[in-house]
């Protein structure tokens, strides 16, 4: 049966690897990993508790793996993906308006948008679907706005 050994890394417990790497944070693993039943060298544990028996999917406390995680964020988190949202709402605002525009005076007999915003006109009529969407675009724009400065 195969030894078990501490990765000296993360403090993960599990068995010799054909790679000999880690199977939580990747990292070579030497001999002096053989498991006696003590922590790894200097690996405290999360909040200083005991050793994980079994490897859960995540990356050990403070690894590698989690920093360059933190660090790569969401991209729906980036200030600019707010405000180019919110002026694509925002132009998409003034498009409808005018596509509206059109169908209520008769300058058009139909137009293609997308579903939801013809249940918005049957719903609702023009005035409010384009002021919903135009508002949409605020909001988004602002909160952009916010993210960028501050």
């Amino acid at each position: 049966m195969e030894e078990w050994m501490m990765c000296p890394h993360c403090g993960l417990k599990h068995r010799q690897r054909s790679d000999g790497n880690c199977p939580r944070c990747k990292q070579p693993v030497g001999e002096e990993a053989m498991f006696d039943g003590n922590a790894a060298p200097g690996w405290a544990g999360a909040g200083g508790g005991a050793l994980p028996d079994v490897y859960d999917g995540q990356p050990a406390p403070g690894s590698q793996l989690e920093q360059e995680a933190a660090a790569s964020g969401d991209p729906a988190d980036s200030p600019w993906f707010a405000l180019v949202g919110g002026l694509a709402l925002l132009w998409c605002a003034y498009y409808l308006h005018g596509v509206f525009g059109e169908l209520e005076s008769g300058a058009r007999e139909s137009v293609r948008v997308w579903w939801g915003v013809a249940i918005l006109y049957n719903l609702m009529g023009a005035t409010v679907t384009v002021a919903l969407v135009g508002f949409l675009g605020a909001i988004m724009t602002f909160v952009g706005m916010r993210k960028l400065t501050g």
